[in-house]
């Protein structure tokens, strides 16, 4: 047998539908579009629901260049994601209706979907991407990355490294390198959650982030988005 499958999504429809989607819209929560089966995504944010449409549409930020490549694709609608504060996705599906000013009017959903269970993506870790963070005995810990998500992060542990499984860490810095210099990721707290050993006689730990602010996660969720497409592309995936 193989692992557990997991649970259907929730299906969300009626009133908690439009309060959801009024929360998201009033608190400017940033959202993944894309046209389901391409390549083709971006961050945008859902303005307002047009209600002077019969029936109500949505009211979607315009993204530069996309409208043409929306219009191409058409026929296959497009797919808007959310991050909920406790790092569950929510999603649902719509199509382009007509171009607005700045903006374009796309279809009302008749469903949200929402999974039951938080579900992290987790990234191999560029070449020189480090973790900064204080022990609880006061001591700083630098080292090298293995791989990351919106739910924690592995790295190599460096010599004469001495942790306990559930000892509390804080104020973790994650720094990624590019072109510009670092992209730098603040958690303010995460827990030893797993310990291993590695061949060639090294060590791995696994943090698990407890809180992150609400504008650091979205920030880190929208670059574990776009290098997770980096590394497909390179992989020739998409």
């Amino acid at each position: 047998m193989g692992g557990r499958m997991d649970q259907a999504p929730e299906e969300i429809q009626g009133e908690r539908l439009v309060e959801m989607l009024e929360e998201w819209i009033g608190a400017k929560r940033l959202c993944r579009m894309a046209i389901p089966e391409t390549d083709h995504a971006w961050i945008t944010l859902i303005l307002g629901i047009e209600t002077r449409q019969v029936p109500p549409c949505l009211l979607v930020d315009q993204v530069r260049g996309g409208e043409k490549i929306i219009l191409h694709h058409r026929e296959r609608g497009l797919r808007f994601e959310f991050l909920e504060k406790d790092g569950v996705l929510c999603w649902f599906h719509s199509r382009y209706l007509q171009s607005r000013d700045r903006s374009f009017l796309a279809e009302f959903p008749s469903s949200i979907f929402r999974r039951q269970r938080r579900r992290f993506v987790r990234i191999n870790a560029r070449s020189g991407t480090e973790i900064l963070f204080q022990k609880s005995n006061g001591n700083m810990i630098c080292a090298h990355v293995k791989d990351y998500g919106l739910g924690g992060v592995s790295f190599l542990t460096p010599p004469l490294f001495n942790m306990k499984l559930e000892e509390p860490v804080c104020e973790i810095e994650l720094r990624v390198p590019d072109e510009k210099g670092w992209r730098r990721f603040h958690i303010p707290q995460a827990k030893v959650k797993r310990l291993e050993r590695v061949e060639g006689g090294g060590g791995l730990c696994i943090l698990e982030f407890i809180d992150i602010p609400e504008p650091e996660k979205e920030h880190l969720w929208h670059f574990i988005f776009k290098e997770q497409r980096s590394q497909l592309r390179k992989t020739g995936k998409i």
